[in-house]
């Protein structure tokens, strides 16, 4: 005897097979659908709650959430690392009036704290800032990988300008897929000062990365074991060759191979100005010249090792030199289409993104701002089939039951 009927929700997921009188449940099996998380980061150019930012809202509006009719394409994305939000009320008011008041939007978005540098509420020259789509990935903490607020004023001295930041979060299609994810906002501008405070900050990132406590007593974990890890936002470098860069992607650092991040497009070099061999990957300046590639998104060796949770695309191909539509990687630096090298951004009948958004795009970011960067990342969401598509899978259980119910002639009556 069963007992009590079973719910809807459950009879649903069982199927009943008999074999000699034997009653078999069989729970359906958990199917592996292929799903990715797009990632974007973005410097949005000291956004506050000012008039001029308020004039900026239909432009980001369109910028994340717009559609170029001549190939589909829009930003879209499940995870949105920013820089530059001046503070609480900016990040509140980018969630709700951007993010979730966009045409397009699911509407499904929440957001990490707020935490300032200062301390006084207040971010400064900007804070980072952390939001996420609630359907797809589970916000779980934000840690400090190094606090400069004791150390203010930070004005022409030897310590990183802004606090960095790292947000974990877990995919909700499998929690066992955790992410670290370093916000970065680097010192600007060349010298031998300025790249040494770039050098102070990603020597602190990667020994977290590598399962340090880089904050001390101010309560800073190193990352756990087994996360993937990417390190996003403005760099503020010019050349893969300086010391910061290679202290993140060098094979080995502080006497270890862990705690490595890989560019997904594989294309190193001087990225800086006079070189347009990069104009397909430049972030830098939209509104009258692009030629640097401060913004990037860096991996984990367990993202690009081309199984599992990984990259949506090739990280042992460079990106093309001779088209923004590269079908081997999901990497975009978004509007540029390649047309736009030591000048500003291409606007009408931009390539990639059209007019509208590119024009957005370039409304956005005030003078000296930025491009946002995406990419895509693969995994599998484990799900249940629905009992119909179930049945042939579970009926292959007869091949294993070799009773029958005998005839009445084997039974003798």
């Amino acid at each position: 005897m069963l007992g009590l009927p079973l719910p809807l929700s459950v009879r649903s997921r069982l199927v009943v097979l008999v074999f000699g009188g034997t009653l078999l449940l069989a729970c359906p099996p958990l199917a592996h659908a292929q799903q990715s998380l797009r990632v974007v980061t973005w410097n949005v150019s000291a956004y506050d709650t000012s008039a001029t930012t308020t004039g900026r809202l239909t432009d980001f509006r369109t910028a994340i959430y717009g559609v170029n009719a001549a190939n589909g394409l829009t930003m879209a994305p499940d995870v949105f690392i920013g820089q530059e939000f001046m503070s609480q009320a900016a990040t509140t008011d980018f969630l709700t009036n951007v993010l979730n008041g966009a045409p397009g939007s699911p509407g499904d978005w929440a957001a990490a704290p707020f935490v300032a540098t200062s301390g006084n509420g207040t971010g400064l020259a900007g804070e980072s800032a952390f939001f996420y789509r609630t359907s797809k990935v589970q916000y779980l903490t934000t840690t400090t990988v190094n606090d400069v607020s004791q150390n203010f004023p930070v004005v022409n001295n030897n310590e990183q300008p802004r606090n960095t930041y790292r947000y974990d979060f877990q995919l909700n299609a499998d929690t066992s897929q955790k992410f670290g994810a370093y916000s970065v906002h680097m010192k600007s501008s060349t010298g031998a000062s300025n790249e040494a405070r770039r050098q102070l900050e990603a020597d602190r990132i990667r020994r977290n990365a590598q399962g340090i406590d880089t904050n001390g007593a101010l309560a800073g974990g190193g990352l756990p074991s087994g996360y993937h890890y990417l390190v996003a936002g403005d760099f503020n470098i010019a050349s893969s060759s300086e010391t910061a860069y290679q202290t993140l992607t060098s094979g080995s650092y502080n006497g270890s191979s862990v705690g490595a991040f890989f560019d997904p497009i594989k294309t190193p070099g001087n990225w800086d100005i006079n070189n347009n061999s990069f104009r397909f990957v430049h972030t830098q300046d939209p509104v009258s010249n692009m030629d640097s590639r401060f913004d990037q998104i860096l991996l984990s060796p367990s993202l690009v090792d081309g199984t599992g949770t990984d990259y949506k695309g090739n990280s042992q191909l460079a990106y093309s030199t001779t088209t923004w539509n590269d079908p081997n990687h999901s990497y975009r630096a978004w509007g540029n289409d390649g047309t736009s090298w030591a000048t500003g951004l291409t606007t009408t009948n931009n390539g990639m993104v059209g007019t509208a958004i590119a024009t957005a795009l370039k409304n956005s970011a005030l003078s000296g701002g930025h491009l946002p960067v995406f990419l895509d990342i693969n995994y599998t969401a484990l799900t249940v089939p629905e009992p119909g598509t179930l049945a042939l899978a579970v009926l292959g259980l007869g091949a294993l039951v070799r009773r029958r119910r005998p005839s009445p002639q084997e039974r003798g009556t």
